[in-house]
């Protein structure tokens, strides 16, 4: 035990010299480099803060806000936060083969995964921990089933959509001492709740894309969200909820190309903890049979005349939903993307929907009762 210690303590040490040593490498350079930049850095900052400041803005907010943008400068520019995050966080895993997150848990064949406990919580999801209560079922249950009843007075097709989280789908690349206490999650236990209890069209994921990633890789390595892959698998099951027919993936011609970054497939994982430039060896799988030529991933309004499916579709969901963009242009004759964020009521009458789909990663499940679409 004590030998076992005294090794954990020598190679903190280690790594502790290292990173000071690392600091001071990275103050020099950063050093060498402040005498020319930083005038046309602060000088920028001033214009721009300029261009945003109120004519009527009070001294104090004056202040603050240049307070801000400086702090800003600051970090980025002369401390580079980033950097020392990352240096931290390389020397730890070239060491000692881990590395300290609060976001990040490193998994078995340096698979990443996403451990936030302040944006939903996909630990307590895997283990099955976080079950809702009665109540909240019922709240969640009354929620949709009013969503639902609005939709149909106004003719509108509503389905809910629940992604599962990456944790669900690859644990066999979770870390052995993240144990599972209960098989379902509250996601399960949800969906449970509502077949049994509504008529709500659901779409529900999660086992066919167990299955289909023994043969295909369906999320990204060095992030949280489903690739191409994975929505596509998503997408087959809302056309089949929708139509009563779909395709599969065995059936489709896979491309496979270099990871590009996107919204939601630049190693954003690996980037929290500053090791972007390491894990950087996944790749992107497109479907050849889906709209796959987006020079902007942020697109958010696509019309196709060719489209098998002649019918309009207001996807409201969360990040999970830009994956899906290149399957849902090439099925639907006009297709609108909203974040659940920036989703208003209003929509509805501006985008006039023939089907609406409310997308809800796992994560974000308990906060499917809060959620209002019309007024």
């Amino acid at each position: 035990m004590k030998k076992e210690k005294s090794r954990n303590s020598s190679r903190e040490k280690v790594i502790a010299i290292i990173f000071i040593m690392a600091l001071f490498l990275l103050a020099a350079g950063s050093t060498a480099k402040f005498s020319s930049t930083l005038r046309t850095n602060l000088s920028n900052i001033a214009i721009e803060y300029k261009k945003e400041l109120s004519a009527d803005a009070k001294p104090g907010d004056r202040i603050k806000g240049m307070i801000n943008k400086f702090d800003s400068l600051y970090n980025d520019k002369i401390l580079y936060v980033d950097k020392i995050s990352g240096i931290d966080s390389s020397l730890r895993f070239f060491i000692t083969g881990e590395f300290v997150s609060k976001q990040v848990l490193l998994g078995k064949q340096n698979w990443l995964f996403y451990k936030s406990e302040f944006d939903g919580n996909p630990i307590a999801d895997y283990q099955g921990t976080d079950h809702m209560t009665l109540k909240q079922l019922e709240n969640t249950k009354d929620c949709l089933a009013d969503i639902k009843k609005i939709m149909e007075s106004r003719g509108i097709r509503f389905v809910l959509m629940v992604p599962p989280n990456k944790e669900q789908v690859y644990k066999m690349y979770m870390p052995e001492n993240i144990e599972i206490i209960n098989d379902k999650s509250r996601t399960d236990v949800l969906i449970e709740y509502l077949n049994n209890n509504t008529n709500i069209d659901i779409v529900d994921p999660k086992a066919e894309l167990i299955q289909v990633s023994e043969g295909y890789q369906t999320y990204y390595k060095y992030d949280s969200h489903w690739n191409q892959l994975g929505s596509y698998v998503g997408e087959q099951q809302l056309l089949e909820v929708l139509y009563g027919k779909r395709s599969y993936l065995e059936k489709q011609k896979i491309l496979k190309f270099q990871l590009k970054e996107h919204e939601n497939g630049d190693n954003g994982l690996a980037n929290m903890v500053g090791m972007k430039w390491y894990f950087n060896d996944d790749a992107e799988y497109i479907v050849e049979d889906s709209i796959h030529d987006l020079d902007n991933w942020t697109v958010k309004n696509y019309s196709n005349e060719k489209a098998p499916h002649q019918e309009s579709v207001l996807f409201i969901g969360d990040s999970f939903s830009t994956a899906m963009k290149p399957h849902l242009f090439h099925d639907f004759s006009e297709v609108n993307i909203i974040h659940t964020k920036e989703y208003y009521p209003e929509m509805l009458d501006l985008y006039k929907p023939d089907i609406i789909v409310l997308e809800f990663v796992e994560r974000y499940s308990g906060n499917l009762s809060s959620f209002e679409i019309a007024k």
